[in-house]
């Protein structure tokens, strides 16, 4: 009897185990891993205050300062989330490409995002007529900044969108800064504001480049970035067809040197790859990745740290 009932327990066990692993199996199902990369890039950047450190100004991570009033939101904030970043290496991996809603290229010098809630977790809008400002460092010494805000356009790409404002020149100070940058509404979910300070990227010779990924990679399970090593910008590549090509045209001018970055995951099975700088400065510029060029990652963590450890 003893010798029965430890065979039923045994089966039993078995069975949920079976049972268990076959649930899990159904629930592994191509998608893009690259949100997860992103989210974890975000958290990285992101500074919270709450009510017992809520008050103006509050600086981020990466050392923007941000000034409020009572006024400055559609309520009174009870936490606010402050993303902040000078590199575009963090911009790659947050998602934020540094292109205008015309598609034109911008050479950054820094972004801010920021997130109001009030005590009911809700999340507040900008006042337009009273918004926060920021004093944004500044890493490229150019004084001619445009003030950019974010936005999405018509197509679910994330975009910056020129608020026709005078160029910001920097402080002339040890510590220079873009000072009282005013920060524009977001159109973005999840964002009560967000702020680009950018150059206009030079009017470039019409050209086409174009990413081939290794056959069953296309954009639906995964994501191409164009990181550029000569200057502060970012660019993601589409695939609105999921042929596996991602093409991008009148972007690059001469001299351009950029790294080419993959991030792909299908049936749970993550795969990057970052390529050696390539100038891509001629007409009709082709990339073709193959499945041997491409590394496993175990986590979207790991994949974050390993694709920034390859970028210059």
């Amino acid at each position: 009897m003893k010798t029965f009932k430890t065979l039923s327990i045994i089966v039993v066990a078995l069975l949920v185990t079976v049972f268990s692993c076959k649930k899990e199996e159904e629930t592994i199902i191509p998608y893009n891993c690259t949100l997860e990369v992103n989210s974890s890039q975000i958290t990285q950047n992101t500074e919270s205050f709450t009510n017992n450190n809520l008050v103006s100004p509050i600086t981020g991570k990466d050392g923007t300062e941000i000034s409020f009033t009572p006024n400055s939101f559609s309520g009174t904030p009870s936490r606010i989330d402050v993303v902040d970043s000078q590199d575009n290496k963090d911009m790659l991996l947050m998602g934020y490409p540094t292109v205008d809603n015309n598609g034109n290229l911008l050479i950054s010098a820094g972004v801010c995002f920021i997130s109001a809630y009030d005590d009911n977790g809700d999340l507040l809008s900008i006042n337009p007529s009273a918004p926060p400002t920021v004093n944004i460092p500044n890493t490229t010494n150019s004084s001619d900044m445009n003030v950019y805000s974010a936005s999405v356009n018509a197509n679910g790409e994330f975009v910056w969108v020129d608020q026709g404002q005078p160029p910001i020149p920097p402080t002339q100070s040890p510590n220079s800064e873009y000072q009282n940058v005013p920060v524009p509404s977001s159109s973005v979910n999840n964002l009560s504001g967000g702020v680009n300070m950018d150059i206009p990227g030079p009017p470039c010779i019409t050209n086409l480049l174009t990413i081939n990924l290794p056959s069953g990679r296309n954009g639906g399970n995964s994501s191409v970035y164009i990181y550029f090593t000569n200057q502060n910008s970012v660019v993601t590549a589409y695939d609105g067809n999921e042929d596996g090509k991602f093409e991008i045209s009148d972007i690059f001018c001469s001299g351009d040197t950029v790294q080419f970055v993959l991030i792909s995951q299908i049936e749970g099975i993550k795969k990057w790859y970052v390529s050696d700088p390539a100038d891509v400065s001629d007409n009709n510029w082709t990339k073709t990745i193959s499945s041997n060029d491409l590394e496993p990652a175990l986590c979207a963590e790991a994949l974050r740290l390993l694709i920034k450890e390859e970028l210059e």
